[in-house]
């Protein structure tokens, strides 16, 4: 098969889909229902004229002279009908022209074989025929059969002597207009015409008159194609002739000979051998393309107008099933007999050639996200690479820009009134800007001109734009909605299937995702697994299916952004890095008797911090990081986190959003928990106050909580220049109003503590300052371990004199001072706490914290240090809070209830007296419990040091 022949087929499918096919048939086509060809109907003619000349010369002079002799004039139209109109039926060709489903079918024939074919198009009256201009007006549907020669049962319309061709423009000026229009933008398909043939040689004419008056070079001009038997006379000659004209060959022994033998019983009504080849070809044509390969390029092609392509809908689609996913763009093929070596070679010539149809569909693969297949033996030990890319991922400019956070040079570059920049005016919350640019795309929509994927896109946009605005007019798009698109457009639905299951977000598209999380969730954390192998496998799985959407809604430009769908979809892949970082199971026997697998920590890319930022929230971000017990991940080297930082809080200025507020919220969250360089941080410290400092009351305190473990995590890397930044900022007056508001001073307490060294030599003042002036208990508690006592006991004597507008809270501050000698003892203190607990103690209603729980364990711990507290009232709290009993009765405690947590617990193991009544009485529990949580590694370094020091060894 040539490839000339392959382009041709190629052409000719792609105008089957735009609707602009037609079909052309000729004589040749009756002939195999027993009809004369033309030529045998002018020898009629001729045989009764007693005709001597060259009757290829005179074909229509001669049913001329017939019709002018006085003799035979009454009978020609007779003569015509007796040929014509014989009782016969439609063959197999006419079948199969059906199927191929023309826009128009055109026919110089006068028989109505066509519109008595047995088809579901004329038992549907899909098909008007028109044989007259007349015709025209009662025609009902857009697809015609149109007779341009007429009819055998409406002689007068007949076109066959010379006068007839002579005037048939005149009396068939409608006719002859629409076909000659079709030829500027249809193809022709000619079937049942000989290169010779005068009717074909007439029409050629016009199709090279028409054409070259648009186009003089042919380069926009329609291709049409006459299908016919290569050894035919000058055949070559004949070729090159009719390709002067854009009109090309379709050779009939170019099907491949195993296509000829399976079609043998579908045309057995078919007796001449050129009747055959003629069928064979449209049935070709019908099924083309009929390889592997061929069927792969078909769907590619279609589907490349999209941005990005699903890779598990482009791989249904070619019906091509990897055996092994080595990366999120590496697809694994076995080369073995399991799945067959011919199907292997079909794909290692696909993915390596460079021919068109190979480079279209290496171009659908990457734009799946697809960069290198694998032919791979079982053993998984031995490969063969085809690269189709050396990008990592396939990224837009603008995706690119986006991933830095750098919304403002993306909205410097947008094309005007493009869907993508429809798709970023949604994300900063211009819904009207939206919703005007979509609506303008959807009125000059065009179907000869656009792909039904775009339209889709566009309306499915729409929908989602009305659920997040004012815009209720646009109604949301249902299934009949989906169909109604499809229908309309009369093109295959290649690409819409993906979009229709994001659009109804089902549960099944996470249910796959579950069980491979399960899996490797068992794999990470569960020491007894024993597991060997490919240890990432199910990760994988997991990550080709997020990236998978994650590409395709940004991409596609589809409005999700403000949505939980993607959301929960992407909250699977989340969590599967993060269970990369959580600490197996300890098992209850030696080391040396078993070792747990280790298996190495999964290192974020820029893609999976974006994933993190901006398809979460904060709350859920935090619980992942709770759940899996993890204080620090890895990202790659390259990653530009001062730029991500900036760009945001640049955004911020020129696009404030609540959007782009929860963005950064998270991004120090993230940030708290990576490693960063000395010099980066110390860039983004000042980025990060100006950008609190902007933020309205009531949504930067949200801001503090990530600002202090932030800060924390890389306090030893901060420079004192802007360690004294931070604490200014904390301390101004609407960072310190905002704290108390709602209760976040214990962010200055976290991050005075990590800055102590600095805070001695500077601040101090400012600090103390403001404590004083605001006499506010819990800042005074925040930044105690600042003041010298003097202060301290100025300050605490300041609050006593307040005494009765104190809670319990900030009297337990009192209480400290008193148990650290800061103030003298005070009754006054003392029976306040005691009555706020009987109080708490006869009340139905408990709050959280229970800070009169606390008291009273703080006035325990008084009495154990020797501070005048009524022992008896003490023994009464006991019946609430059974700890104080571990101190005033360890006899009658019950030692199986200790906490080993709670604050009593510690003091008296720090207390002499109290640790040895502990250690005689209820010492082997203790040891018991304490040696339990030290396997689980649940002990922290002071229980530890106590666990080894007093109950190790008893």
């Amino acid at each position: 098969m040539s490839n000339n022949f392959e382009e041709n087929l190629d052409y000719i499918n792609d105008v089957k889909k735009n609707n602009k096919l037609i079909i052309f048939v000729g004589a040749g086509v009756s002939m195999n229902s027993g009809l004369p060809s033309w030529r045998n109907l002018i020898q009629k003619f001729a045989n009764d004229l007693d005709y001597d000349g060259n009757i290829d010369a005179d074909m229509l002079k001669i049913p001329q002279f017939y019709f002018d002799s006085p003799k035979f004039k009454k009978k020609y139209y007779n003569k015509i009908k007796k040929e014509i109109k014989k009782t016969t039926k439609s063959n197999s060709i006419h079948s199969i022209i059906y199927k191929l489903a023309p826009k128009h079918i055109i026919t110089t024939n006068y028989d109505q074989l066509i519109e008595k074919t047995q088809s579901i198009e004329v038992l549907t009256n899909k098909y008007h025929v028109v044989s007259e201009d007349k015709d025209f007006l009662n025609a009902k549907t857009d697809n015609l059969i149109i007779k341009m020669h007429g009819d055998i049962d409406n002689l007068d319309s007949i076109v066959l002597k010379e006068d007839d061709y002579l005037n048939f423009s005149q009396n068939k000026i409608l006719i002859e207009t629409y076909i000659k229009s079709l030829m500027v933008n249809h193809t022709f398909v000619f079937i049942g015409y000989s290169i010779a043939d005068y009717n074909f040689k007439q029409i050629i004419n016009w199709v090279d008159a028409m054409t070259s008056n648009y186009d003089r070079n042919r380069e926009y001009r329609s291709k049409h194609f006459l299908v016919v038997d290569s050894s035919q006379r000058n055949y070559l000659l004949t070729q090159d002739y009719l390709k002067n004209k854009n009109i090309f060959l379709l050779p009939t022994d170019n099907i491949p000979s195993d296509y000829i033998e399976m079609n043998e019983q579908k045309c057995l009504d078919l007796k001449d051998g050129i009747g055959k080849e003629l069928f064979n070809m449209l049935s070709y044509l019908y099924d083309y393309p009929t390889s592997l390969k061929e069927k792969i390029y078909r769907i590619c092609v279609e589907i490349l107008i999209q941005n990005r392509i699903s890779i598990y809908d482009l791989l249904k689609k070619c019906e091509l099933t990897p055996d092994y996913y080595f990366d999120f763009n590496a697809l694994g093929f076995y080369k073995d007999s399991r799945t067959g070596s011919e199907k292997t070679e079909v794909i290692r010539k696909i993915f390596s050639m460079k021919d068109k149809k190979s480079k279209v569909i290496q171009q659908a693969f990457k734009k799946s996200g697809i960069k290198e297949i694998y032919l791979v033996d079982h053993n998984l030990k031995n490969h063969e690479t085809i690269k189709l890319t050396n990008n990592k991922f396939r990224l837009s400019p603008m995706h690119a820009l986006e991933l830095e956070n750098n919304y403002v040079e993306i909205f410097r570059k947008l094309d005007s009134n493009s869907l993508e920049e429809a798709y970023y005016q949604s994300i900063f919350a211009e819904f009207e800007e939206a919703h005007l640019i979509l609506d303008m795309k959807i009125r000059e929509f065009s179907t000869s001109e656009n792909h039904v994927f775009e339209l889709v896109l566009l309306k499915q946009n729409q929908s989602y734009l009305s659920k997040l605005s004012s815009f209720g007019k646009v109604k949301f798009l249902s299934g009949n909605d989906y169909r109604k698109v499809y229908d309309e457009s009369k093109l295959e639905r290649i690409g819409i299937d993906e979009l229709n299951k994001i659009y109804y977000a089902t549960p099944s598209n996470t249910i796959e995702q579950q069980e491979w999380l399960a899996k490797h969730n068992k794999i990470y954390t569960t020491s007894y697994s024993f597991y060997s192998g490919d240890y990432m496998k199910e990760f994988r799985k997991i990550q080709t299916s997020a990236y998978n959407y994650y590409f395709y809604i940004k991409d596609n430009h589809l409005m999700l952004d403000w949505f939980h769908d993607p959301k929960a979809f992407l909250s699977i892949y989340m969590k599967a890095m993060l269970i990369t970082y959580s600490e197996k199971e300890r098992l209850d026997f030696p080391s040396y008797i078993y070792a747990p697998p280790v298996f190495d920590n999964y290192v974020l890319n820029l893609i999976d911090i974006n994933i993190l930022v901006k398809y979460s929230n904060i709350k859920t971000l935090k619980d992942y990081f709770n759940e899996y017990k993890i204080d620090m991940i890895q990202i790659e080297k390259n990653i530009p986190i001062y730029a991500f930082m900036r760009n945001l809080a640049v955004a911020f200025d020129e696009y404030p959003t609540r959007l782009i507020q929860e963005y950064f919220h998270k991004s120090m969250y993230i940030l708290s928990k990576i490693k960063i360089s000395k010099y980066t941080i110390n860039r983004i410290i000042p980025q990060i106050i100006i950008f609190i400092e902007k933020q309205e009351s009531g949504f930067s305190h949200e801001l503090l909580n990530e600002f202090k473990l932030l800060i924390e995590a890389h306090s030893k890397q901060i420079t004192k220049e802007n360690k004294l930044k931070v604490i200014d900022f904390l301390f101004t007056e609407s960072v310190l109003d905002e704290m108390v508001k709602y209760n976040k001073l214990y962010v200055i307490n976290h991050i005075c503590f990590k800055f102590i060294d600095i805070l001695k030599e500077a601040r101090i003042d400012t600090i103390k300052k403001e404590t004083y002036y605001r006499k506010n208990i819990e800042l005074y508690r925040c930044t105690e371990f600042l003041f010298d006592d003097n202060f301290k006991q100025e300050f605490l004597k300041l609050v006593i004199s307040k005494l009765d507008m104190l809670n319990t809270y900030e009297m337990l501050i009192l209480a400290e001072g008193i148990l650290k000698k800061v103030i003298d003892f005070n009754e006054i203190v003392v029976g306040r706490l005691m009555l706020n607990i009987n109080t708490s103690i006869n009340s139905t209603t408990k709050t959280y914290p229970d800070w009169e729980k606390e008291a009273a364990e703080r006035l325990c711990i008084l009495y154990m240090n020797d501070f005048p507290v009524d022992e008896k009232e003490l023994m009464n709290y006991s019946k609430y809070y059974p700890n104080i009993k571990l101190v005033l009765d360890p006899t009658n405690f019950d030692f199986k209830n200790i906490d080993v947590n709670n604050i009593l617990f510690k003091e008296a193991m720090n207390n002499e007296l109290y640790r040895k009544d502990m250690i005689l009485i209820g010492g082997s529990v203790i040891k018991e419990k304490l040696g339990t949580l030290n396997q689980k590694n649940k002990l922290n370094e002071a229980l530890q040091k106590l666990y080894f020091k007093y109950f190790y060894e008893l």
